[in-house]
């Protein structure tokens, strides 16, 4: 990647997401951001590709969220966040046998390194759901921080 011209974005630590911000597709984006990334980010972004292939094998992924260091103004993103919404009919007996381990949390932080977390359609109230994704885009001190939606 070095030595490529591409647009850069700003330093990490200079950049602020925007909260909610949503809708980045393969269509918008090809190619999200890989020549603006640096390392460690592209590993990063390899292992979110990754996780997101697993879940989408199910067959029953409906949206794919990231927060975290991930999507923030951190220097140094430590790690991939992800919030999974699977299809009311989701039954994880039925996944690939690659994908299962993205539905257990220590087995996921395990072998990816990242902090998964899943729920399944319709299993809470819309104003439930909506309070448990505002509960992951608020900080410790009540500000908002970025989450993306990463759309197939």
């Amino acid at each position: 990647m070095r030595g490529e011209s591409a647009a850069r974005l700003p330093p990490r630590a200079a950049r602020v997401p925007a909260p909610d911000f949503n809708g980045i597709t393969e269509e918008s984006h090809p190619q999200p951001y890989l020549l603006l990334f640096e390392e460690p980010e592209l590993y990063l972004y390899a292992k979110l590709r990754h996780l997101h292939e697993l879940a989408h094998r199910t067959g029953a992924l409906v949206r794919f969220l990231v927060f975290g260091s991930f999507v923030s103004a951190a220097a140094e993103p430590r790690n991939v966040d992800v919030v999974l919404v699977m299809a009311a009919d989701f039954r994880l007996e039925d996944a690939p046998r690659e994908s299962r381990t993205l539905f257990s949390h220590a087995d996921a932080e395990a072998r990816f390194a990242a902090s998964v977390f899943w729920v399944r359609e319709g299993m809470l109230p819309q104003d439930l759901m909506r309070g448990f994704l505002e509960t992951w885009q608020t900080k410790r001190d009540r500000s908002k921080r970025g989450i993306v939606e990463v759309r197939p």
